[in-house]
């Protein structure tokens, strides 16, 4: 599989996630908190090199890979997102149509418990929400929810390395871009 295969591969799955999520927000909805960054601002997320990969696609095909490797390399707070900025148009995140799997996911999926039971993946703030404890009394099972593990399997089956190797985000990121510059610019690839 070519990395414009992946970049397209993953797309397809945010595209069918996104839907999901919508779908979700439409019947319950459960909202983020208006003007809520605070998942963007928590430390030390970890997130794998493949979920950044069209990030990396559309900041190569842009000409600006380059620039953003360097901005991550001297992020001031390197803990935090290197996409985080509080004043941008879309959000907390400066390219929230290519935000990662992890960004995507946080707030309207679920996961499985240890008892085997579904549990909402969300901040305080939603898991309190009255519009929330409604739902969840109301649906009859909890898979209403977008599952991870689907989604997860669906990136793991476009490349098993890339997908399981969690690293901190920023450097995720820069292993995303560090990759699409590796194929176009030392394998004289085009791009499509």
């Amino acid at each position: 599989m070519t990395i414009t295969d992946k970049v397209r591969a993953v797309k397809k799955i945010y595209s069918s996630l996104d839907k999901d999520i919508d779908l979700v927000k439409r019947k319950s909805n459960i909202r983020c908190p208006e003007n809520c960054n605070e998942c963007c601002t928590k430390k030390g997320i970890l997130a794998s090199p493949l979920e950044f990969l069209p990030l990396a696609y559309f900041l190569y095909q842009k000409r600006i890979a380059f620039l953003w490797i360097e901005k991550l390399k001297h992020q001031a707070n390197a803990d935090l997102c290197g996409l985080y900025n509080p004043f941008s148009e879309l959000g907390a995140c400066q390219y929230y149509p290519y935000r990662g799997f992890i960004c995507r996911l946080f707030g309207f999926t679920a996961n499985t418990g240890k008892k085997g039971n579904q549990v909402l993946i969300a901040c305080s703030k939603i898991k309190t929400n009255p519009s929330t404890i409604l739902w969840e009394q109301k649906i009859s099972s909890p898979s209403k929810y977008p599952q991870i593990t689907k989604y997860s399997m669906q990136l793991y089956s476009i490349d098993p390395q890339m997908s399981t190797l969690q690293l901190p985000v920023n450097d995720a990121i820069k292993y995303a871009l560090d990759t699409m510059i590796l194929y176009f610019d030392f394998k004289n690839k085009k791009i499509v």
